[in-house]
């Protein structure tokens, strides 16, 4: 089955801003920015204190550098959980499938998370490998694994079965998918420029804008992804159905 991707933007969208859909895009918000203060705060801390008055760093809090790490660190851990309950919210159906839960937040999740920080580890630096050395490899290894946090939080895989499972289900659509995921990125990357721009005035207030811009438009691409992902898992599943009822025959 090719991927539909005017299907999976509209039904991203609608997955998006449902009730658990703004609740996960405020969480988003918080988190990043609970991570970029720790940063900036890190960042002050090392600059001499005569220049630190005027250097532009953005939001930082009097907090010790050892501290903000730690903060940082946490906020990261809080950001995967938070994705981790996307993909479980954005592949429910249903009528009930935009409400809250916890069971979202909570179902094995220290599994999950341990599980996802591996996977990501390694898709990051193989990733990272490609685009280093050749650009197209490491484009084609990032959308054939653009469904492993799904794979984890929806099918509880492991690290290794989440990577095969992406692989697999990516298959046949690498170049529709490598569309979806561009435009997700070059609309992310022109909104959020916005904070960019705005900091160059006021750092602080550039901060403020980029979490208004940035954590709306994440949960939007991760449901746009979501309905992808769940499109190629139903197909995938169909083509098992069919071909275990050929070999029943």
């Amino acid at each position: 089955m090719a991927l539909q991707l005017g299907r999976a933007i509209s039904n991203g969208i609608r997955r998006s801003l449902s009730p658990v859909g703004i609740a996960l895009m405020g969480l988003t918000a918080l988190y990043v920015g609970i991570f970029t203060i720790s940063v900036n705060t890190v960042v002050a801390n090392q600059l001499p204190p005569a220049v630190r008055q005027q250097a532009q760093v953005g939001l930082a809090l009097p907090l010790s550098s050892a501290f903000a790490g730690i903060l940082a660190l946490s906020a990261l851990v809080f950001g995967m959980v938070i994705y981790i309950a996307a993909a479980r919210a954005f592949t429910r159906e249903g009528p009930d499938s935009g409400a809250i839960d916890g069971s979202l937040f909570t179902r094995r999740i220290g599994r999950t998370v341990v599980s996802a920080i591996g996977a990501n580890i390694i898709v990051g630096i193989s990733t990272s490998i490609g685009l280093v050395l050749l650009v197209l490899p490491g484009i084609f290894l990032m959308v054939s694994f653009a469904f492993v946090l799904f794979v984890i939080a929806v099918e509880d895989a492991r690290v290794i079965e989440s990577l095969r499972r992406s692989w697999g289900l990516a298959r046949g659509n690498r170049l529709r998918l490598a569309a979806l995921l561009l435009l997700i990125g070059v609309l992310t990357g022109l909104l959020s420029s916005l904070g960019s721009v705005v900091s160059i005035v006021n750092p602080a207030a550039g901060t403020v804008v980029s979490l208004l811009v940035t954590a709306p438009l994440a949960i939007v691409g991760y449901g746009i992804i979501a309905d992808a992902y769940l499109q190629l898992r139903d197909a995938d599943s169909d083509v098992g159905e069919s071909e275990a009822a050929v070999e029943g025959l």
